[in-house]
């Protein structure tokens, strides 16, 4: 009896050790598994909704209600650039394309049949011509509808029509800075700026291409 009793003590102890071994390794899978586990907020304008994903969270463009999106660029590595990083607010409705690899950093903000495009790269500038201005060697002739762009930070650009010979079937914009006098160039702080559109461009298109120029920052 007392032999049987002894046997069936053992058999209780080892079956406690396998519960509670299984019960442990549940626990630290469960664990382990909560750990790689993160938690992505998608928010978009008058809603919000939560999922839960194992990859790594990709960074969301906010936008506010009215669609307005903010921009973040600029700062070409190994060109005059490279410290010359900018933020801008894009107008809803409008794509943005970004590239970024050494020595070069460009988005392109679309929309249908219009283009904004800021390029950083080891360009060489000129100057800028306005209808009224006196001729300059080097330098580009713009035409009208000009329109002068001011920033935040006292930041003077110009913008004016340029020669649209390479792009036939399109109309292109040249948008020079300020400089000392009343001289223009067309290689700003933030890059070379441009804008494509078709040949006879919406006004309150070009009026959206200008705003989006004109919230340009340094940062």
């Amino acid at each position: 009896m007392n032999t049987f009793f002894s046997l069936f003590g053992k058999v209780v102890i080892v079956l406690v050790a396998v519960g509670a071994l299984i019960a442990g390794g549940y626990y630290i899978g469960t664990k382990g598994l909560n750990k790689n586990t993160a938690t992505v907020v998608t928010v978009t304008p008058g809603s919000m909704t939560t999922q839960t994903t194992t990859s790594t969270p990709t960074p969301i463009t906010q936008k506010d209600n009215t669609g307005r999106f903010a921009v973040n660029a600029g700062g070409a590595s190994g060109t005059s650039f490279a410290n010359a990083t900018y933020m801008l607010s894009g107008v809803a409705g409008w794509t943005l394309a970004k590239t970024e690899q050494p020595g070069l950093n460009q988005i392109v903000l679309t929309k249908g049949d219009y283009k904004v495009s800021i390029l950083q790269a080891a360009l060489g500038g000129g100057g800028c011509i306005f209808p009224g201005d006196q001729p300059q060697e080097m330098s580009i002739v713009l035409a009208a509808p000009v329109a002068e762009i001011p920033l935040l930070d006292g930041t003077i650009l110009k913008r004016g029509k340029a020669d649209s010979t390479n792009t036939p079937g399109k109309q292109t914009y040249d948008v020079c800075q300020k400089g000392q006098g009343n001289t223009y160039g067309n290689l700003t702080y933030f890059g070379v700026i441009n804008y494509t559109t078709p040949l006879s461009p919406d006004a309150d298109m070009v009026a959206q291409m200008d705003a989006m120029i004109g919230s340009l920052q340094k940062q």
